[in-house]
């Protein structure tokens, strides 16, 4: 699901023309969804909570993103 949320944002930023920022932005969060899925791989219970709490900094990252595509498009 959270490939699906980053493909539809890159598309997003295309459409916008967003900024250097925001991409760079896109990576990390990509980069914390790789790590969340390897934390969930086993399914082991403190692992999938460890996720869950780590997907706090995927929205951060996200809301970062879209703040720095704001900011020099003057939204």
């Amino acid at each position: 699901f959270q490939i699906v949320i980053l493909l539809l944002l890159v598309l997003l930023g295309f459409l916008v023309d967003a900024n250097v920022y925001y991409y760079v932005a896109l990576f990390f969060a990509a980069s914390l969804s790789v790590y969340q899925q390897a934390l969930i791989w086993n399914r082991a219970p403190q692992a999938c909570i460890n996720a869950f709490l780590n997907n706090n900094w995927f929205g951060a990252v996200i809301f970062l993103a879209i703040l720095a595509t704001c900011h020099t498009l003057s939204c």
